[in-house]
């Protein structure tokens, strides 16, 4: 065999692995940071991950600040798209990288059901705050099978009657807003200290005992194989409700949840934009002082495969 024979060979042999980097990558088969530097020729090809900002009328959040903190060259410079779910299909959700909902309480059981399709397609999903929990007037409520009931939260039933678990996809399961359980001083009013451990992904960088302000959702952690509790709050003390019960909330509630298969479904209590006040100087519904970039910087880049800045 000729030394050409040779490097026929080996060259063969790498756009063998190219093509097959490429297809695995693209299938969401694996990450793109399982290989150093691969992240960047892959989104030199295929064009930089695109990221769209789902939000609805009401609820925890506000999509056009969040929009802002991706598009900021200082912490992502990321692509970005906001759009209404009501302008949003099935279609619509294969088009993009990683998809945000945001700011989004009320929303019908046939627009969830779409959000849990593109997660089980292998979908890269955020989903922030009290998304979802609220159900259009006339849904069945899954408790009482006779009952229509609008405030169902993550558990309901699909037009054809079948129940569909929306709490197992984001492993956690809704009990109530923060500020609806006590009594809130103001957005920027202290509520504890963010922790996390040593084996934390997305708040990794995060300094030991972060002050946290803001409302939140309060949750109860759904333990499923692939769940990973990444962040929790440290409340200080018992949650009591205006009813001075304290016995049915966890001082420790959950922020951030990793679940689904190779953790591209991310649950965070604290809608994004509340972890990176651009505002601060301002007082504004939602504005809470805090500035952990990092947090959506990590949570960026652990769903699409690496660091590709």
């Amino acid at each position: 065999m000729t030394v050409f024979d040779i490097i026929k060979k080996v060259m063969f042999t790498l756009i063998l692995i190219f093509v097959l980097l490429m297809v695995l990558t693209w299938s969401n088969l694996i990450q793109c940071g399982i290989v150093p530097g691969w992240c960047t020729v892959y989104y030199d090809i295929v064009g930089h991950p695109r990221v769209l900002i789902a939000y609805g009328n009401d609820g925890l959040g506000n999509p056009y600040k969040l929009e802002t903190i991706f598009q900021n060259r200082d912490i992502l410079g990321a692509r970005t798209v906001t759009r209404n779910i009501d302008n949003i299909t099935s279609g619509t959700l294969g088009e993009y990288d990683v998809v945000v909902v945001t700011r989004a309480k009320t929303m019908g059981v046939d627009k969830l059901q779409m959000f849990q399709d593109y997660v089980n397609d292998g979908g890269r999903l955020v989903w922030t705050g009290d998304a979802g929990t609220t159900g259009l007037l006339g849904e069945k409520d899954p408790k009482d099978y006779n009952v229509k009931n609008a405030s169902l939260g993550w558990t309901r039933i699909t037009n054809d009657d079948t129940i569909l678990e929306f709490n197992n996809t984001i492993s956690a399961e809704y009990i109530d807003n923060y500020c609806n359980i006590v009594n809130c001083s103001g957005p920027t009013a202290y509520v504890g200290n963010l922790m996390h451990n040593e084996d934390s992904i997305i708040s990794q960088e995060l300094l030991p005992n972060a002050n946290m302000a803001g409302d939140f959702a309060v949750v109860k952690l759904i333990n499923n194989t692939s769940t990973v509790k990444d962040l929790w709050l440290d409340h200080r003390a018992d949650i009591i409700d205006k009813s001075a019960n304290a016995t049915d909330y966890d001082r420790y509630p959950a922020i951030i949840i990793i679940s689904g298969l190779g953790g591209k479904t991310v649950y965070s209590a604290i809608p994004l934009e509340f972890f990176v006040d651009v505002d601060s100087d301002e007082y504004r519904t939602g504005n809470t002082g805090m500035f952990y970039a990092t947090i959506i910087e990590n949570l960026y880049y652990h769903l699409i495969g690496g660091d590709i800045k």
